[in-house]
Parts: C-alpha cells; structure tokens; sequence
C-alpha cells in the first residue's frame, strides 16, 4: 500500500486473491510488476522518442503439471535460439513455434525488419511497431498474433510508480 498508494485498490481488484496471498495471483502480480510492464515502460518510452519499437509478449507455458510460473521469464530462449533444453522439450507445435521466431529474429537482424519475408516461402504474421496512443504487441504462442496489449491497465499502475521513483531520485540528485 506505501508503494502504490491510490493505485492499490485496483491493483487488488486486477489480481483477485492477491490480498489474500494467493500463489497464482502473486506470480501473476510478480510477472506483470518485474517483466512485463518494464518491457512496456521501454517500449512506450522509446517509440515516444522518435524510434521504431516492437514488442513481443511470449505466452506458450511449459507442459508441466509441476508448472506454476506460466510463460515465465527466458523461457523464450530455447525458441529463439534453437537449443534444446532437456526440462522444457519442445513439441511438434513449438519446434513451428521456433521457426518462426528465429525467421523474426534473423529477419530482424539482417535487415532491421522482422517482417521481411522477401525470398520466403511462408508469410509470418504483421510484427506490428508500438505505438503508445495504440499499444500492440506480438503474442508468441502456437497460434502467432498481433493483438492489443491487454495488461495497459496493470502495467501503467506499475509505471506510475516507477515514474514517481525516477522523479524522486532525480529530485535528490541521485543519476
């Protein structure tokens, strides 16, 4: 409550079971607070400077029935990268998955453009740029899709707090 003052209520009302010291919630509160709304404060940040920004939200869980952390952070990575990690093996779904990922990425560094398709057999789906006024995301699962970033309502509760630190500390000189 001294961290989100006014915010918290509706902190409480976006993640039930939170005051109650739910697991679920408290992972999902962890995620959105640690990863998701920073990648947000980042992306918003940097389009509103001028520059072409994308943002991704990777959301395929692992199959585990002793998995509670949902799509959690670098979880991403054996995708990305195509390595093989013996606790999450890939399926048939994410071995496409993973294609198509490292087809952004490569795309991404060879041309500044993780659109770009010239010269390829399959379409991949519109990697749409961020916008602030219009926030976007590309959702990363077994079914790829350009949608509306459905948390602007946590992660700007989270950034309002972050924005009061950062004045704070510029308010005692601190860098």
């Amino acid at each position: 409550a001294d961290a989100f003052g006014d915010d918290m209520a509706a902190l409480l009302d976006l993640y039930p079971g939170l005051e109650s010291a739910d697991e679920k919630a408290g992972i999902e509160f962890m995620g959105d607070h640690m990863f998701g709304a920073r990648a947000y404060w980042y992306a918003k940040h940097h389009a509103e400077a001028g520059h072409l920004t994308r943002l991704y939200h990777f959301s395929r869980v692992p199959p585990s029935d002793d998995q509670t952390a949902g799509a959690f952070h670098a979880a991403e990575l054996p995708f990305v990268h195509g390595s093989k990690v013996p606790v999450f093996p890939l399926t048939d779904e994410d071995e496409v998955l993973a294609a198509d990922m490292r087809r952004y990425w490569t795309n991404f560094a060879r041309t500044a453009d993780p659109n770009n398709t010239s010269g390829q057999e399959a379409e991949l789906v519109g990697w749409p740029q961020f916008d602030p006024a219009d926030p976007k995301w590309l959702r990363l699962d077994h079914t790829i899709v350009a949608e509306s970033v459905d948390r602007v309502d946590r992660y700007e509760i989270f950034n309002r707090r972050t924005a009061r630190l950062v004045a704070d500390m510029a308010a005692i000189g601190e860098p």
